[in-house]
């Protein structure tokens, strides 16, 4: 996104040590920081709290539905335990669905999470107004690769990577 938009990489300094997300919108209120990545529902907030203003939306341009975290587990811890993988797809199939049909339904768990920013549970108001995400609930070969070629891109890998032997098959279903 960043070069997208002309920026150069150099022009960019990253801190030295990750800022927590339940930090960052503080420490950009303060000056500390210039710019924020911050999901939800720290974005909403931080622009409730402190008025911060969206400079981009990260599922755009070149980064649309880019993959920026994920679930992973060794394939020795996979084949040990099928039925807590399965359970655990389940569940993630099964609240996303939930989230897809009843946005009543994500605002009231957004409102009982612990951890939310400020410091603790999520405020109605940001609940009620904050972007929801969408979690696949699938493994789509092409969008990870898409990850590895991006570093490959900016020098974070040396050599071309290919994803494919780090992708296993699923435990049987249904799910």
């Amino acid at each position: 996104m960043i070069t997208e938009n002309g920026i150069k990489l150099p022009h960019v300094h990253f801190p030295t040590a990750p800022i927590p997300f339940p930090n960052m919108a503080a420490e950009l209120a303060a000056g500390q920081i210039d710019a924020a990545a911050m999901p939800e529902p720290f974005a909403t907030a931080a622009e409730q709290k402190y008025g911060a203003v969206e400079l981009a939306d990260l599922n755009q341009g070149a980064t649309v539905q880019f993959p920026i975290q994920g679930y992973v587990v060794t394939k020795s811890w996979a084949a040990q335990n099928p039925g807590t993988l399965r359970a655990f797809i389940t569940a993630l199939t099964q609240g996303q669905e939930l989230a897809d049909t009843s946005r009543s339904s994500v605002e009231q768990a957004m409102e009982t999470i612990n951890g939310g920013p400020p410091n603790g549970q999520i405020p109605p108001i940001v609940a009620s107004v904050m972007a929801v995400n969408i979690y696949p609930t699938a493994i789509d070969r092409v969008r990870i690769q898409r990850v590895a070629d991006v570093m490959y891109q900016f020098g974070l890998l040396h050599t071309r990577f290919n994803v494919t032997p780090m992708i296993g098959p699923l435990p049987p279903g249904p799910f």
